[in-house]
Order: structure tokens, then C-alpha cells, then sequence
């Protein structure tokens, strides 16, 4: 279990020194899917990371609402129906390219500030979405 407070990652990968180096996939969403499940603990529950808007021209939705837009589709996705999905917590992450390396930093907002963080500025740009197994 996880201590309250807050998580950060920060995961590097080397840059290749070849001529032509081969483009490297973006992982946003593997990596956002990876830090969701990781937060969830022993609970069983069908987990999603779903991007979120979080610019200044975003599609005005907090996390707790980008979970509720997207539950019909999330909720075809299950075995059966489930009652429904709702958000359980959220991340940023950002995704750095520099001479010597790539990284990805991700700052974990937790529940209580993730879920309900204010629209139209750049909080998570990852809501992690469940719904009870």
C-alpha cells in the first residue's frame, strides 16, 4: 500500500548514438495505463487511463466528468455490465526529449485534488477511471 502523500516517476530511456535512429513510439498511454492499475492496490476493478484536456482550450471537464463522458463506451469494453465507472485518481505526465536522454516525469495528484481539479487548466492530463469487478 501506497503511504498518503504524493508519487513521482520519472522513468529515463538512453538515446541511440546511431546515424539514423529509429523513431521511437509514444508510450503515453502504456505508461498512464501502468501508473492507474499500480495505484489500485489489491482491489479487483477493470481500470482505464483516459486522457484529459487539461489546456487552457480544453474541452471544459474536470476528471471526475472526462470518467462519466466516456463510461457507456468504457463500460461495452467488460465481460458484463457494471454499474458504473468513476474516477479514482489522476496523473501529468510530461514527456522530455534532450541531447543525452528521453524521460517521462509524472506527478500523481491523488483522488481528493486529481478527480476534481479545475477544467481548463493544466492539472492531469490522465484520469484513471474504474468500475467495481
Amino acid at each position: 500500500m501506497v503511504p498518503l502523500g504524493f508519487l513521482c516517476i520519472v522513468l529515463f530511456t538512453v538515446e541511440s548514438t546511431a546515424a539514423n535512429p529509429v523513431p521511437k513510439p509514444d508510450y503515453s498511454q502504456v505508461i498512464a495505463q501502468a501508473a492507474c492499475s499500480g495505484v489500485i492496490g489489491a482491489e479487483s476493478a477493470y481500470i482505464w487511463a483516459v486522457p484529459r484536456d487539461c489546456s487552457a482550450t480544453g474541452n471544459g471537464m474536470t476528471c471526475d466528468q472526462v470518467c462519466q463522458e466516456h463510461q457507456s463506451a468504457l463500460l461495452d469494453q467488460t465481460s458484463s455490465r457494471r454499474p458504473n465507472v468513476f474516477c479514482f485518481d489522476a496523473f501529468q505526465l510530461h514527456f522530455i526529449r534532450t541531447s543525452e536522454m528521453d524521460y517521462t516525469k509524472t506527478y500523481h495528484y491523488q483522488r481528493v485534488q486529481g478527480c476534481s481539479w479545475r477544467a481548463n487548466h493544466c492539472g492531469p492530463n490522465y484520469c484513471c477511471c474504474r468500475t467495481p469487478y
